[in-house]
């Protein structure tokens, strides 16, 4: 008789697979991420690589702390105008 699967909660890792479609983002941005150094520790186990569930959570925290305060910054060649310039009448 086997045991019911463990759900996440009680899993001690993710996949990188599980962990990129938890945070919505490709594998590619993950390894980007990681050569950047900026991605949680990867554990190998068995030929896995694996990523501890506590460790993504402190990671995903330190993400939001990040990014609590920064502005947004418009991306691409023409900066759009702000909503405060669009309300004061001084948009572009």
């Amino acid at each position: 008789m086997s045991a019911p699967p463990l759900s996440t909660a009680e899993r001690l890792f993710l996949t990188i697979r599980e962990f990129c479609a938890a945070c919505g983002i490709s594998k590619a941005t993950f390894y980007r991420l990681a050569a950047a150094d900026k991605a949680p520790p990867i554990t190998r186990l068995m030929g896995r690589s694996l990523i501890r569930v506590e460790a993504a959570e402190e990671w995903a925290e330190e993400q939001e702390l990040k990014t609590a305060d920064a502005p947004l910054k418009p991306r691409g060649r023409a900066a759009h105008p702000t909503l405060a310039e669009m309300l004061s009448g001084r948009a572009r």
